[in-house]
């Protein structure tokens, strides 16, 4: 029998014990939308997840062998191909789709910046505006729920980290009862750290009256959303985000969220500073040891 755990969700990914993180990937048509600068919602989040990728796959490095501390998934939603990325951090080091040189500003050890060229690995692409459609959310969590099932059946005789997934959506789900359906079926999972974690990014342009709101407590916080129909949005999303867990509140104040007592992993209308933090903290980057 295995032994329970003081705290739940307190167990870390390890190359003894590797985790699994899920990323729900919307690409429905409304995601071409401008979200900063000349870039579109689409293009901004999937640079995002790329970058985070990339993070964790430098972070498990020692500089001769991968440390696989975890497994990722990503599925897409909205377009034709919905499987966009699985692997080990190991097979994920050895295939990316292509590696790009992109322009990074550093110091130069005087207190001052300099550009560099540094290699930008690129696992995920942005969807094709022509393949895109609706909001399937329903067939992501779906997706989500089937790999998540079978890695905790392959796990049932060890105590593994809870499962993490993180969705980034722009809009409302097709079906909000179907998609509620599917995410509650994934919220009842769970291996002996805890059940499965899910945290939502909603991402939005800032418009005037309509606040960021962020890992918020109480459903009567979502008061601040003036629009009847993204109000209704931001509940659903709310539902179905989990409460952060005490043994993560650490985490989420180092990816520099401030968050308060019960709040749920969930932004809504997040500008790009927040959609980043979320993902830093949702990957439990700082929590690979």
């Amino acid at each position: 029998m295995l032994n329970k755990k003081k705290e739940d969700y307190s167990e870390k990914m390890s190359r003894h014990n590797p985790g699994l993180i899920v990323i729900l990937l919307d690409q429905s048509y409304s995601m071409t939308d401008v979200y900063i600068g000349n870039e579109s919602k689409a293009v901004f989040a999937t640079k995002a997840v790329n970058n985070v990728i990339n993070e964790i796959v430098i972070l498990n490095s020692d500089g001769e062998k991968m440390n696989d501390r975890c497994s990722i998934f990503i599925f897409g939603y909205g377009e034709e191909k919905e499987l966009l990325l699985k692997g080990t951090l190991e097979e994920l080091e050895r295939s990316p789709i292509r590696v790009e040189k992109i322009k990074k500003k550093v110091s130069d050890g005087a207190g001052g910046v300099i550009e560099q060229n540094v290699s930008f690995p690129v696992w995920v692409e942005t969807m094709d505006p022509d393949k895109s459609g609706g909001t399937p959310m329903h067939i992501a969590f779906k997706n989500a729920y089937n790999v998540i099932s079978q890695w905790l059946k392959q796990k049932s005789d060890t105590l593994v980290p809870a499962p993490i997934l993180i969705n980034i959506s722009d809009g409302m789900p097709n079906s909000e009862s179907s998609a509620r359906k599917e995410a509650e079926k994934v919220l009842d999972l769970k291996s002996e750290d805890g059940n499965v974690l899910i945290y939502n990014a909603h991402i939005g342009v800032s418009k005037k009256g309509n606040s960021d709101l962020y890992l918020p407590a109480d459903k009567k916080e979502l008061d601040i959303i003036n629009n009847p129909y993204e109000k209704k949005n931001a509940k659903f999303l709310f539902d179905i985000s989990s409460k952060i867990p005490k043994a993560r509140e650490e985490s989420a104040k180092n990816s520099g969220l401030n968050m308060k007592e019960n709040s749920r992993g969930f932004v809504f209308n997040a500008s790009a500073e927040i959609l980043v933090k979320l993902l830093i903290f949702g990957t439990d980057r700082d929590r690979l040891s």
